[in-house]
């Protein structure tokens, strides 16, 4: 049975976890909400005949006694129900043991039938094991799975790009999947190069990073490079392959872009690449830069980059993934003041960031990063992104 570190999870990660394999469990799909207060409601299926609840409680971070308190907490929010439920589900990222689960079931009563609705660790990943479509569904849980991190890590010491992967794989539990993520991989794994553009800020690094960790857990030896003369010495190193060319048409202005005879040198590699199983190139530019870049070289308008060229920007973050890229970085930054988190979400601060017209989630880092220096959480939505 696989193992996971739930503690790369956000609660609102693992509530979505817990919300498919509760639809495995009922036999039915199953509703999860935004966040805020839940009335002892985060999940729910409700039909004429049943009125089925579910109740997620990632605890790692606690005790035991922490997660009775809790469970005594949402007793009474059900017990002021105008509709009881007909069924009531407890989900835990903590273990249980049975002693724990039959104490758990009397708190609950009436409301959970049996030891069986109430699920520990060991439980959730049981269900995921029997059905792995969850994992396949959830990304940051197959990154939390131990036997990938066990084979990304294995793989990444046999590369130059140790610590980028590290340092990779600790941010990951900040992403959120862009919509645009399936369709990358999809091109990169039939074209075997893919070109990611967009504003900057928005996540271009990020998601050639994630797929660089998709392929380290199918035993690909991943480099970082920063020149073509780069790609073609490392070629050939290794049967399995995948380059990680970031910003290579410069990070600030076209002058800084490769010269035209490197540039040719590039697509001749992208074009071998293509031919050899095993071999990928994922390479992130600023949207302008590729306009300019393909304004001055003819061979760039000539060639298949358009064919593998993925575009990434920011209208492809809906509010939901906004909201959730923001509550991520809430939740996983250290050192935010309480009364500053109170503060924010009370006054309902965290819709300015989310409608903003520049959204991107490096700037919510630098802005949350900066409150170490002073700066409170109510200048987040007044800050000039551009």
């Amino acid at each position: 049975m696989t193992a996971y570190n739930w503690s790369n999870l956000s609660d609102y990660d693992f509530e979505l976890v817990c919300r498919d394999v509760m639809a495995i469990i009922i036999g039915h799909p199953v509703e999860s909400f935004t966040r805020g207060p839940d009335s002892g409601i985060d999940l729910r299926y409700k039909s004429r005949v049943d009125h089925i609840l579910g109740q997620a409680k990632h605890y790692l971070r606690s005790a035991y006694s922490d997660l009775k308190t809790a469970i005594e907490n949402e007793k009474v929010k059900l017990d002021k129900m105008s509709e009881a439920p007909t069924r009531y589900l407890l989900f835990t990222s903590l273990g249980l043991t049975p002693g724990r689960k039959k104490e758990i079931l009397d708190l609950l009563a009436p409301y959970c039938r049996d030891v069986s609705d109430i699920l520990g660790s060991e439980d959730i990943e049981g269900l995921i094991a029997a059905n792995p479509s969850i994992e396949e569904h959830h990304y940051k849980l197959w990154l939390a799975s131990a036997r990938v991190l066990e084979r990304i890590m294995g793989n990444a010491t046999l590369t130059r790009s140790l610590i980028r992967i590290e340092e990779t794989t600790e941010r990951s539990r900040l992403f959120v999947p862009h919509r645009r993520l399936s369709t990358a991989e999809r091109i990169l794994r039939s074209e075997h190069s893919l070109i990611i553009s967009g504003p900057p800020g928005i996540g271009k690094t990020t998601m050639a990073e994630m797929l660089a960790l998709r392929l380290l857990a199918s035993d690909y030896e991943v480099t970082f490079v920063t020149g073509v003369e780069e790609l073609e010495r490392e070629a050939n190193k290794a049967d399995k392959q995948l380059f990680v060319y970031d910003d290579f048409l410069g990070r600030t202005n076209f002058r800084e872009a490769p010269s035209a005879s490197s540039q040719e040198q590039l697509f001749s590699f992208m074009r071998w690449a293509r031919k050899k199983p095993g071999k990928y190139l994922v390479m992130t530019t600023r949207e302008y830069l590729y306009r300019e870049a393909k304004a001055a070289n003819e061979r760039l308008r000539e060639s298949r980059a358009d064919i593998v060229k993925c575009l990434l920007n920011v209208a492809g973050y809906d509010r939901r993934a906004r909201a959730r890229i923001l509550y991520n970085h809430l939740y996983w930054t250290p050192g935010i003041p309480t009364d500053d988190l109170h503060t924010f979400i009370d006054s309902r601060g965290y819709w300015d960031v989310i409608n903003h017209e520049n959204f991107n989630p490096r700037w919510i880092a630098d802005t949350l990063n900066r409150l170490t220096l002073g700066t409170t959480l109510g200048e987040l939505g007044d800050t000039e992104w551009t």
